[in-house]
């Protein structure tokens, strides 16, 4: 997999990994936006990438379900 770069997991492993984004409608929960990124990109930059990817295909957000490690100051600020 090209995208697959060593990261940060929780199982604490040297394994390569693929960060995913998944935008879906807020009725009936329809995906219909699906990236992957690099695995080596923080959370909080998968979140900002895929905040701006939403915003280019001209989709609102209505709401973000994220945690912890995807939340940032900037990432609630560019979701408006």
């Amino acid at each position: 997999m090209p995208k697959a770069r060593p990261g940060y997991n929780q199982d604490d492993n040297s394994l390569p990994q693929i960060n995913m984004g998944l935008v879906a409608t807020k009725n009936k929960g329809l995906p219909v936006l699906f990236r992957t990124y690099e695995g080596n990109i923080t959370d909080v930059r998968t979140i900002e990438q895929l905040i701006a990817d939403v915003k280019r295909v001209d989709l609102s957000i209505d709401a973000i379900i994220m945690d912890r490690g995807m939340a940032s100051r900037n990432n609630l600020i560019i979701s408006r």
